[in-house]
C-alpha cells in the first residue's frame, strides 16, 4: 500500500467494490466466498448496502450531485477513517509476521498495538483503538465497554516481556494521520529475520546496528 493510492478511493471502490487485492466484497463468486452459505449472506449484505443507497437516493430527490455531496463522500472519509486506524493498530518497524510453523494464537495477538488518538476518538470508536490487543485475544467474548479494563490485566502479563517480541505494544498518536502517511513510506517491505519469522526491513536493518 503506498499513502497515494489508499487515501481516499482505496477503501471504496477499489478495495470493497473492484476487490483488489483480496476479491469484491459485494460479488458472490468472489474468491472472498467460497461455500455457498458465504455467498448467499454477501447477496443479502450487499442488497442492503443497495437498498439504502437507493433510499439515500430518493431523499435526496434523485440528485446525482446530493447523492454524493451527503451520502457517499462522508462514506468514504468513514472509510479513510478506518484504513488509517487498521493499519496502525497492525504496523510499525518492530511488528513480526509468523510463517505457518512458527505461528500460534497468542504469538500473533502480541504483535498488535495499542495506540490512543485522543480528541475523543477513542471513545467515539469504543475503544477499539486504545484497546485492540484486548479485542485481539478476546475478539469472541468481550464487549466493547469491558476493552479498557481487559487492557490493564493484559499490560500485567505483556510489560513485563517489554525487551521481547511479545512485550504490550502502545503509543500515543495525536498525529495518527502523518504516522500513517510516514509509515506507509517507511515500512516498505518484510524480510526474513530468522527461519520463519519476518519483520520489516527497517526494522532488522535497525537491531543490526544495534546489535
Amino acid at each position: 500500500m503506498t499513502p497515494g493510492n489508499v487515501l481516499i478511493f482505496r477503501w471504496n471502490p477499489i478495495y470493497t467494490v473492484i476487490g483488489l487485492p483480496d476479491g469484491s466484497h459485494f460479488w458472490p463468486w468472489s474468491r472472498l466466498f467460497t461455500t455457498p452459505a458465504d455467498r448467499v449472506k454477501c447477496i443479502i449484505s450487499g442488497s442492503a448496502c443497495l437498498f439504502c443507497a437507493a433510499v439515500v437516493f430518493h431523499l435526496c430527490d434523485y440528485s446525482v450531485y446530493n447523492w454524493f455531496k451527503y451520502y457517499y463522500v462522508p462514506l468514504t472519509f468513514q472509510g479513510l477513517i478506518l484504513v488509517i486506524i487498521t493499519y496502525l493498530q497492525h504496523q510499525n518497524e518492530e511488528i513480526e509476521v509468523y510463517e505457518n510453523d512458527e505461528w500460534s494464537f497468542v504469538r500473533g495477538q502480541t504483535q498488535t498495538i495499542d495506540r490512543k488518538y485522543g480528541l475523543g476518538i477513542d471513545t467515539i470508536m469504543h475503544h477499539i483503538t486504545d484497546g485492540h490487543v484486548a479485542h485481539h485475544f478476546f475478539f469472541t467474548k468481550i464487549p466493547h465497554y469491558n476493552l479498557l479494563d481487559a487492557t490493564e490485566s493484559i499490560k500485567k502479563v505483556l510489560e513485563p516481556l517489554k525487551d521481547t517480541p511479545y512485550g504490550y505494544k502502545s503509543e500515543t498518536n495525536y498525529d495518527f494521520f502523518f504516522k500513517y502517511l510516514w509509515s506507509n513510506i517507511r515500512l516498505d517491505y518484510l524480510i526474513h529475520k530468522s527461519k520463519g519469522v519476518l519483520q520489516y526491513r527497517i526494522g532488522v536493518e535497525k537491531a543490526a546496528k544495534t546489535n
